[in-house]
């Protein structure tokens, strides 16, 4: 961190930003502790080093921030991930023709999943662990088609860009957190 953190002050001297409105306003929604955390810090830096350093310094310092949670990622794992965890939003909502709720307990659980499904897919290529009952999955599909049809254009969606294939278990985790993040108020 303190390397980007010196390479940061250097490109605000030159006055260099690399802006991307969309990309940090995802990290903000994605990461809201982390964001504020480096809102912060960007306050204390600037104001010790006498630079005002640019928003996209901001998206940099909280991905920094949302790898110290996780020894085990990198900064490029944390940005591939908050990129497939904005598509995966976006296909959520474009199904649902709604705009997603992303104050709300259940859209935070559904970051949460996504990201620790994600990491795991990342970092393993293993076939996942034990199965639970199939029938599960079939009573999931029969209750929630509508969860089920956005899950499995979530799952072309992963196939198609990671070359990566939902188990069962994945499936249906992830028809329940499509239902709580499109019909329950928080």
């Amino acid at each position: 961190m303190a390397d980007h953190i010196n390479f940061a002050y250097e490109r605000a001297k030159e006055h260099i930003e690399f802006t991307d409105r969309a990309v940090n306003w995802e990290v903000k929604k994605l990461f809201p502790k982390e964001y504020q955390a480096s809102l912060r810090a960007i306050k204390i830096i600037d104001k010790d080093l006498k630079v005002n350093f640019t928003k996209d310094e901001l998206v940099f310092l909280t991905y920094h921030f949302v790898n110290l949670e996780n020894e085990k990622e990198s900064l490029q794992d944390t940005i591939q991930v908050s990129k497939i965890i904005s598509d995966i939003i976006n296909i959520i909502q474009i199904s649902y023709h709604k705009t997603l709720d992303d104050e709300s307990f259940s859209y935070s659980r559904l970051v949460s999943h996504l990201r620790y499904f994600l990491i795991k897919k990342i970092k393993s290529n293993k076939p996942a662990g034990e199965q639970l009952d199939p029938s599960l999955l079939k009573l999931m599909i029969a209750k929630y088609p509508q969860e089920n049809q956005t899950v499995q254009k979530i799952s072309t969606f992963l196939r198609n860009t990671k070359g990566w294939a939902l188990s069962s278990n994945d499936q249906m985790y992830l028809i329940l957190h499509v239902w709580r993040v499109t019909h329950r108020e928080n």
